[in-house]
């Protein structure tokens, strides 16, 4: 039987962490490729099995969710809310602020939001809502769950929230992204930098990296400025959804963090 430890292995080995989440797309690439040689996996196969953990629905489950899902180990509950309060993090600032966490409710419920908010925000007195107020309200509210509906009530619910949320502004996202990745901070990013962020080493992954830098690079003067960064993945993403487009950019920043 597969463990949880050799499937989040898996995992990293595709370049996710245990906090990032999966989808279905990205899920048959790795299963299929992984269980070719062990057992016959079928894109049919690997739906329940992504259909089965996603419980909420939510199109995107936490590696660590999948991996205990399916080996039917106990869930890192800590670890599952780093990842779902990372995905709800749009900007990747590593607290929500009042506005963004009413937006979770597309302003429709804000005062209940607000009444939540002030529960989860131990101290009351920053006014931001940190990753460890998140972990910490939420493993203490679901104390008495099983691990099924830890996973439902403490995750799945705030993905959902996440996936039909106010409407973000995806410029001004993309130029907090533009900046994560610019770490040398000279407002540019050069092949070199670019190719470097996902420390691929295979040279058609290299060049398939290589050709988007030259359609972004819109100028051609071997630099992409932030505008041309913007633009480029405000064409690519159009037909994305909100939450979609959000953890595209996570990408980008949780690669700039690495290399930083």
């Amino acid at each position: 039987m597969t463990t949880k430890e050799s499937l989040i292995e898996a995992f990293r080995l595709y370049g996710k962490a245990p906090t990032d989440g999966v989808t279905l797309a990205e899920l048959t690439a790795l299963l299929s490729r992984r269980t070719s040689q062990e057992t016959q996996l079928i894109p049919a196969n690997i739906q329940t099995l992504f259909a089965d953990a996603d419980t909420g629905g939510c199109g995107t489950v936490p590696c660590e969710q999948f991996a205990a899902k399916w080996a039917r180990a106990p869930l890192d509950r800590a670890l599952l809310l780093q990842c779902t309060f990372d995905l709800v993090n749009y900007d990747q600032s590593g607290f929500l602020d009042m506005a963004e966490f009413v937006a979770l409710s597309q302003g429709t419920e804000s005062i209940a939001m607000q009444n939540v908010f002030a529960l989860v925000d131990a101290s009351g007195e920053s006014k931001l809502l940190y990753l460890s107020d998140f972990v910490k309200f939420n493993l203490e509210s679901g104390r008495s769950l099983g691990d099924a509906d830890f996973q439902m009530w403490q995750s799945s619910v705030w993905l959902k929230l996440a996936m039909t949320r106010a409407p973000i502004d995806r410029r001004a996202l993309l130029g907090l992204t533009f900046h994560w990745c610019d770490v040398n901070s000279d407002n540019v990013l050069e092949v070199h930098e670019f190719l470097a962020l996902s420390k691929a080493q295979d040279e058609q992954t290299l060049a398939m990296q290589h050709s988007v830098f030259t359609k972004a690079d819109t100028s051609g003067d071997g630099k992409l400025q932030e505008d041309e960064f913007v633009q480029y993945n405000l064409d690519t993403g159009k037909a994305l959804s909100d939450f979609d487009f959000a953890q595209q950019c996570r990408v980008w920043t949780t690669l700039a963090s690495l290399r930083a």
